[in-house]
């Protein structure tokens, strides 16, 4: 039998191959793998939302805005605080043709970071209000 690179005699690989391992190691080694499985389902939507971003910036890339956006949108709703995800989103919604048609989509670029305002603005002090679009 050989172990590794090395060669092993007849009883010093059935030594190798029957070793006592220490029960704290047995415990510890069942222990990591049920903290495993637990980070694993815990961090699923994680997942979920990180191919849907990698989806919507690979159509963003594209040109084709109108179909990223359902991607981009639920990266969001899975995500809020993703600079990535919300620049994307702000830049499909105001490139999709929806937007254009329309002028209810509004991205205010505040520190990185996009913000939608609701259908309805409050007109400013020139009394215009088409600053936000609806999604």
């Amino acid at each position: 039998m050989a172990a590794g690179n090395a060669r092993l005699c007849l009883a010093c690989s059935e030594m190798v191959q029957n070793w006592p391992y220490p029960q704290w190691l047995k415990l510890s080694l069942a222990g990591l793998l049920l903290l495993l499985a637990f980070a694993l389902l815990h961090g699923r939507k994680y997942f979920q939302a990180g191919k849907d971003l990698y989806r919507g910036e690979q159509l963003v890339e594209k040109g084709r805005f109108q179909e990223a956006l359902p991607y981009l949108k639920a990266t969001m709703k899975l995500a809020p605080n993703s600079d990535k995800g919300a620049l994307l989103t702000a830049k499909a919604a105001l490139l999709s043709t929806n937007a254009r048609k329309v002028f209810r989509i509004a991205a205010i670029m505040h520190c990185n970071r996009a913000i939608f305002l609701p259908r309805r603005v409050v007109p400013d002090t020139f009394g215009r209000r088409r600053v936000a679009f609806r999604f």
